[in-house]
């Protein structure tokens, strides 16, 4: 009987994905970046769902600092039914690793329809996508066959990180010196990957009490970061199953910390920027709450008990490569540890009734 793969085995991949892309940049990304330097767009559009739009979000700060155009992110349903008329000037590509989305497929439908060029990203090249959109680009994720995305979310985050890096290069918008700032970054990142995916495990069962005890998650990233907060939330809501809300650190004080009590739990996700000194002014208050608060960060984070340091420095701009690897432990080593994998019956019936993929492929069931 086949084996099949846990959460932790394709976080444990990421590291060797994420070098690959890295090396071989230059053919994953030429076909994006040609079309989007050939189309002269001011503006980029990325439509999509889950944890693409949480990858698209992450990415979003990098690839406008990188191009100096604007990015905006979108679901398909806010695409189809309120937002088609700022499409002027932009270029539009969508997001879905699975190839099977019916919303994505809806909206790439639309597109079709106003005679716009259809440019999907995917995991999955031979998908049902492939029958909507005129242009497939492979993502170089490989298979994924756990629901709950996990290296496909963070190789989509460089996906774009690098497709933004590579065509500025291109572009002469930015010098060689920012190029090998975030190579060097990114390398630095997946190099030290599989080490602080054992420091992640061994933080997890210091506070494992707390973590499969916790009724409620808050947490609060900054920057590049927001888009890490609401993808750890997805992940700890969809597999845990409780209720998990993402936080820009400041917006943070203007409600969030109104419902804490002894029993929150809220985790701050710090990558050395801006936001690293308001962090430590957040996690000192948050003691007059709550003792149980996490922050994950690098070594510049003082020695604590409740501080979780992955690397030695961080690249604010490329930090939520690794700074996201804690809540998809997390969704893993909880579910795992209260063996709660298998959904509610009802879950699956609401899923019967209100499909959002297409049916499975025969290399996913």
């Amino acid at each position: 009987m086949k084996v099949k793969n846990t959460m932790l085995d394709y976080i444990r991949e990421t590291s060797s994905v994420g070098k690959a892309i890295l090396l071989n940049q230059d053919t994953i990304l030429q076909q994006l970046s040609d079309r989007y330097i050939s189309s002269k767009c001011k503006k980029i559009v990325i439509i999509a769902s889950g944890s693409s739009f949480n990858a698209s979000m992450t990415a979003r700060l990098l690839m406008e600092k990188n191009l100096k155009v604007e990015v905006k992110v979108i679901t398909p349903f806010e695409f189809e039914n309120y937002e088609t008329n700022f499409l002027d000037d932009a270029f539009v590509f969508t997001i879905t690793q699975s190839g099977r989305s019916t919303n994505i497929l809806s909206a790439i439908d639309k597109l079709n329809e106003m005679s716009i060029d259809t440019i999907t990203l995917t995991g999955f090249p031979d998908s049902e996508v492939r029958k909507h959109s005129k242009i497939i680009i492979d993502l170089h994720i490989g298979v994924e066959t756990v629901g709950y995305v996990t290296k496909g979310f963070t190789s989509s985050v460089l996906f774009l990180m690098l497709f933004s890096k590579f065509t500025a290069q291109k572009l002469g918008l930015i010098d060689t010196k920012e190029v090998k700032e975030q190579e060097t970054s990114i390398l630095d990142i997946f190099d030290t990957y599989n080490e602080a995916i054992t420091t992640t495990i061994d933080f997890y069962k210091k506070h494992k009490s707390i973590f499969l005890r916790m009724k409620r998650l808050q947490i609060c990233g900054y920057g590049p970061n927001y888009g890490t907060a609401t993808e750890g939330a997805l992940k700890i809501g969809e597999t845990y199953g409780i209720p998990a809300t993402p936080y820009d650190l400041e917006e943070f004080m203007h409600g969030g910390y109104l419902e804490l009590t002894p029993e929150s739990v809220v985790i701050l996700i710090d990558s050395d920027g801006k936001g690293h000194k308001r962090t430590m002014e957040l996690y000192n208050a948050l003691q007059f709450a709550t003792k149980k608060v996490f922050v994950i960060g690098s070594m510049k984070l003082p020695q604590n008990d409740h501080f979780l340091r992955v690397k030695e420095e961080l690249n604010e701009w490329t930090s939520p490569l690794i700074l996201v690897m804690l809540f998809q432990i997390l969704a893993h080593m909880i579910c795992t540890d209260l063996d709660i994998w298998e959904k509610e019956a009802y879950i699956d019936e609401f899923e019967r009734e209100i499909a959002s993929k297409t049916e499975k492929p025969d290399y996913l069931k």
